[in-house]
């Protein structure tokens, strides 16, 4: 957490301190929201959902900068045999 988060602050109630940390909760539940496109926009989704649909996002994205780089390694390569 930012060392300016309520969730830190000294001196305020538990309860205070508890919603002020699912507050941040739920403000990056709804970023994640916004930054994963396979998420479903037209219903509402479990935040069980949320992380399952982030872990496969990143799994993809990491497939692809394999395949690219996999790509150029073998451009290179072949420019190098030239």
């Amino acid at each position: 957490m930012k060392a300016g988060s309520p969730a830190l602050s000294r001196g305020k109630a538990p309860l205070d301190d508890a919603l002020a940390l699912l507050h941040d909760m739920n403000a990056c539940y709804s970023r994640l929201r916004q930054l994963v496109p396979s998420l479903p926009r037209n219903r509402s989704v479990s935040r069980t959902e949320i992380l399952q649909h982030v872990i496969d996002y990143i799994l993809d994205l990491q497939t692809a900068l394999d395949r690219d780089s996999a790509a150029a390694n073998v451009k290179t390569t072949r420019a190098r045999d030239y």
